[in-house]
């Protein structure tokens, strides 16, 4: 994402995690609040606290980098054609 806001341009990293893991379902959203369920309990938020969040809270911040982890990640499907290529190859 980029900041354009008070002629700072440049990417701001941490607020693309916010829209990489916004439709997660371990993400619900209610108007302009968010809620993140940490292990010490919820945290509810919005879009211009996350960075804050982000940087003072280390909980915080592992819940998110995991979901954005598994958001990011690609999961084979079962019978995908690439895994029959990989057995004949072998």
């Amino acid at each position: 994402m980029f900041d354009v806001r008070n002629d700072n341009v440049g990417v701001d990293d941490e607020v693309s995690w916010l829209e990489a893991i916004k439709a997660s379902p371990e993400v619900s959203r209610a108007g302009a609040w968010y809620t993140i369920t940490l292990p010490s309990g919820e945290k509810k938020f919005q879009a211009t606290h996350f960075k804050k969040l982000i940087t003072e809270n280390s909980e915080f911040k592992e819940v998110v980098l995991d979901i954005l982890e598994n958001e990011c990640s690609i999961k084979r499907r079962e019978g995908d054609p690439a895994d029959d290529q990989k057995e004949t190859k072998e």
